[in-house]
């Protein structure tokens, strides 16, 4: 009898340290994190680029590097994240926003001061953010336009700010603004790798850096993309690539235009949805063959506008 309730003594301890070890583990285990085991698996030499956003009290800034040691630096300072334990607590003013592009595989990163929130809500306080986060302040810092490219223009028949005719090319006419809303609000420019980068409140767009396109606002709320050999040929109103317009998030009208249009994101901050409008007739002069290719060949690059799309020249702040 002893040596049969000793057998049981036994088993049941057995069976108490199997359950509290496996108690034990479920509980210290992390959440499933997609996008970080995404970016276990990529090279750093396979990135092409990385598209970041930054949001503060003092505005939303988003913008995209090429570099290869950017891009290195980058993902050595994402990998040191770590998740500590699932919180419902939210920040304000203080989100960034980290996409990985290589070939096929793009993971996303959002973070809200030191809460990563991931793509089913789930919300995660972490550790060893404050590296990464310094890192791309100092690259947004470094890239920043000088602010003398733009001059006021309350004495010219406008409102706001335009681009100094001496130093840009690229604005026609002057900002509109109704006096609640300006979709060019703020607007500045920066030059690098190649691609001229126009930084609006709550988007980036992103052009080659020549002089064969302009932008010119129509009402508070749009503005056109316009293909310039065309005017230059005589077109003078026509040459139109694409018309970005602002709609409230509340206003659906958008989906009843009898034209090719595309949402191309959601700006956080203005509460903006900006959607892409594309010409139904023809804008370019038929008998130029030259400006015919041209025309086409930037119609073409304007025509990957989407929201989320990895290759957007259109970007938001909840592009991602």
């Amino acid at each position: 009898m002893n040596i049969t309730i000793k057998k049981s003594c036994v088993m049941t301890l057995i069976l108490l340290m199997i359950i509290t070890t496996t108690l034990a583990s479920c509980g210290s285990s992390e959440p499933d994190w997609p996008a970080m085991k995404t970016l276990s698996e990529i090279n750093a030499a396979d990135v092409t680029s990385i598209e970041y956003s930054r949001a503060t009290e003092g505005g939303s800034t988003i913008e995209s590097t090429e570099d290869a040691t950017q891009i290195e630096d980058i993902i050595l300072r994402l990998k040191e994240v770590s998740i500590k334990e699932e919180t419902d607590k939210s920040t304000a003013d203080d989100d960034l926003g980290i996409k990985i592009v290589a070939g096929d595989k793009s993971p996303t990163f959002s973070f809200e001061g030191d809460i990563l929130v991931l793509e089913d809500g789930s919300r995660y306080e972490v550790e060893n953010l404050s590296s990464l986060k310094s890192y791309i302040d100092k690259l947004i810092e470094e890239n920043a336009g000088p602010a003398e490219a733009m001059h006021d223009t309350t004495n010219s028949g406008g409102s706001g700010k335009s681009y100094d005719a001496e130093k840009d090319n690229h604005m026609s006419g002057n900002f509109i603004n109704d006096g609640k809303y300006s979709i060019l609000d703020n607007l500045w420019e920066n030059n690098a790798n190649g691609m001229t980068y126009l930084y609006g409140n709550d988007f980036l767009l992103t052009m080659p850096n020549n002089s064969e396109w302009g932008f010119e606002q129509t009402s508070a709320d749009s503005f056109h993309i316009f293909y310039v050999p065309t005017r230059d040929n005589g077109l003078k109103e026509g040459g139109v690539l694409v018309t970005i317009k602002a709609y409230d998030i509340n206003d659906d009208s958008y989906k009843d235009l009898p034209i090719k249009n595309r949402v191309a994101g959601v700006g956080k901050n203005t509460n903006k949805r900006f959607v892409a409008i594309y010409p139904s007739d023809v804008q370019f002069n038929v008998d130029i063959p030259d400006e015919v290719q041209g025309y086409q060949n930037l119609y073409s690059y304007l025509d990957k506008i989407g929201e989320g799309a990895v290759n957007s020249p259109f970007q938001t702040q909840d592009s991602n």
